[in-house]
């Protein structure tokens, strides 16, 4: 089984929003099942990922993004830009709030940098869930 990347893993989970990831432990290969994409799809398709060989990664909404965003708003040292943040993801449409000012602050390279550290982390704690060996660099 070769040694997986957390910066690999964490590429997939920013993915997962689309469908879901499945790591065959016995190839090494990671397998993608759109199924609100794929106008083909049938619950047949999910079947052969029913079994000891594979494991799937974390789904979208085991990854908590609300929760990564307050974070990152928690972490920014200008107050200011801190109120906005906390503001914009404090009511409904959280989400595309969040985008929004995070545009307008120009903070987008610090965010997308803490997510995929928090991606990389959620990576690091699935592998060792699983006993799967991890390197940290590519």
């Amino acid at each position: 089984m070769k040694e997986l990347t957390l910066d690999e893993l964490a590429g997939k989970l920013d993915t997962a929003c689309f469908g879901d990831w499945f790591y065959n432990i016995d190839t090494g290969d990671f397998e993608f099942l759109a199924e609100y994409c794929d106008k083909d799809y049938d619950d047949s398709d999910t079947e052969r990922f029913d079994n000891d060989s594979y494991i799937p990664l974390p789904r979208t909404y085991d990854l908590n993004d609300y929760e990564i965003m307050k974070d990152f708003s928690m972490s920014v040292d200008d107050p200011v830009k801190r109120n906005i943040l906390l503001t914009a993801i404090g009511g409904k449409g959280a989400f595309r709030w969040f985008r929004h000012s995070i545009e307008e602050l120009g903070i987008e390279e610090e965010w997308y940098a803490f997510k995929h550290a928090a991606y990389r982390e959620i990576a690091r704690e699935w592998c060792i869930r699983h006993g799967l060996k991890y390197s940290v660099t590519k």
